[in-house]
């Protein structure tokens, strides 16, 4: 493959059956016929029920799929996050290593663990399991923060189930080769499974993992859809992934696959506010990112299909925001209006939500740092409520001049709104005109008259899909 794929669902490559188990069967590792062992001897209680974390936080691969991804594959991925509440969220990524536990399967799992704020995979070159590892959860059994002190559990005479005598731990029972041989440890008790991801959020143990981005966004995740994020239909709803796979090329190098996530970061940055993704820190740099060299490091590994896959990001978002609204015709026009600015020859940046504010702003991308709203799209079920940093006077004038009467009502100069607004407008019905991309054009000159100081340039790297030669 030297494309993008497809962007699939996430029941397509995984399935979720929850970070514990509750079931003792399939607390048994039997890849041994002769000697069936415990997967580990350390367990959690929710809600009164004793369980254990599942392989990879129970998020497991479809390693026998048809779309071409394997558990050791390399190249690079996109992860996206869309809810109709909190927009989208994406992240780029990338896998270098041949080994299976380090394939793109993996680097997902890490991140899909990463939004329920959950443990990390396990780092312990012995235990290939991907649970947790002995040394953390014996420091967790000892740690009051999390679940309150652990406890000692006893086996009955077959390991089959335990016996109902709870016991407080002492130094002897935290002797890890002693662990599973004659009991297990309970390393905290909770209420449910939120009380579990706040308290590895919350434990002395965990605050200086993790960037600040995924916790962020895992609160606000947290905060409003609660136990939704632990439920397989929350990632079967709101899960999608691309990717970029070099299994098929021989002689690709760690450089041509770092080479090919710069250009996916620069695609993303071009079009995505910080805000929207998961991985910033590393576009701190933008000279890395301008220096990029344009010629394909690699022919067989096509770096300009990032900008394809970043288009095809950026509109299936706005079409799973517009299919919340009504009626159809008025959301079939604002595709069009959507289809025609991704193809033109401009820089445009789209953040696109559908929250409590039916916030969808486009912009120039040039001004994305300094232009906060100064073209704001406020989607209704009847109309699209447009405010932009034109007087009101001026906005009369670019209409009368584009003949667009027909299309938008109600000019005013609304009140209480920040410097960079000084007008509004309604959008009744969008024709096949190009006057959305003509009024931002004029928006762009005007916020430059106004900002001067403010005025931003970038070297601008070539189009969706197109290479240095102008071919596609």
């Amino acid at each position: 493959m030297n494309k993008f794929s497809k962007w699939y669902k996430f029941n397509d490559l995984f399935e979720y059956k929850g970070f514990t188990s509750s079931n003792n069967k399939d607390w048994i590792n039997s890849s041994n016929v002769d000697k069936k062992t415990l997967s580990s001897g350390f367990f959690i209680e929710i809600n009164g029920q004793i369980s254990q974390f599942n392989r990879h936080n129970g998020f497991i691969f479809k390693d026998k799929n048809n779309f071409g991804l394997k558990k050791s594959s390399i190249g690079l991925y996109f992860l996206k996050i869309f809810t109709k509440k909190t927009g989208t969220r994406v992240y780029i990524g990338l896998s270098e290593a041949t080994k299976e536990d380090h394939g793109i399967p993996a680097r997902l799992q890490d991140h899909f663990r990463k939004i329920q704020v959950l443990p990390s995979r396990d780092k312990e070159p012995a235990n290939k399991s991907s649970l947790l590892s002995n040394s953390l959860c014996i420091e967790l059994a000892k740690d009051c923060t999390f679940g309150g002190m652990g406890y000692k559990l006893a086996w009955d005479g077959k390991k089959e189930e335990f016996s109902e005598c709870r016991e407080k731990l002492t130094d002897k029972d935290l002797k890890a080769r002693e662990i599973k041989k004659t009991h297990g440890i309970v390393i905290g008790k909770f209420e449910n499974n939120m009380e579990v991801s706040n308290s590895f959020a919350e434990s002395s143990l965990r605050k200086e993992e993790e960037n600040t981005k995924w916790k962020e966004f895992n609160k606000i995740l947290k905060h409003i859809y609660k136990e939704d994020i632990f439920e397989s239909e929350f990632w079967e709803e709101c899960c999608e992934i691309s990717f970029l796979s070099a299994d098929d090329i021989p002689d690709i190098t760690k450089a041509d696959i770092e080479k090919a996530e710069t250009k996916a970061i620069q695609a993303l940055r071009r079009n995505f506010d910080a805000d929207d993704i998961l991985n910033y820190e590393k576009m701190i740099d933008p000279k890395k990112i301008h220096d990029i060299d344009k010629e394909l490091l690699h022919e067989c590994f096509d770096l300009n299909s990032v900008d394809s896959a970043c288009e095809e990001l950026i509109l299936n978002n706005a079409y799973n925001i517009l299919d919340k609204l009504q009626p159809e015709n008025f959301k079939n026009c604002f595709k069009s209006a959507l289809e025609k600015i991704s193809a033109s020859n401009k820089d445009y940046y789209l953040r696109l939500t559908l929250t409590g504010n039916s916030d969808l702003r486009i912009a120039p991308t040039q001004q994305r740092k300094m232009a906060n709203n100064f073209m704001v799209f406020e989607p209704t079920r009847k109309y699209i409520n447009c405010k932009c940093i034109l007087s009101r006077d001026e906005l009369n004038n670019f209409f009368k001049k584009n003949n667009c009467k027909v299309s938008v009502s109600d000019i005013n100069e609304p009140p209480n709104e920040p410097s960079n607004i000084r007008s509004s407008f309604k959008i009744t019905y969008l024709d096949n005109s190009s006057w959305i991309n003509d009024l931002m054009d004029e928006c762009f000159k005007c916020f430059d008259k106004k900002y001067p100081q403010k005025r931003i340039k970038e070297n601008r790297t070539p189009r969706y899909g197109k290479k240095k030669n102008g071919m596609t």
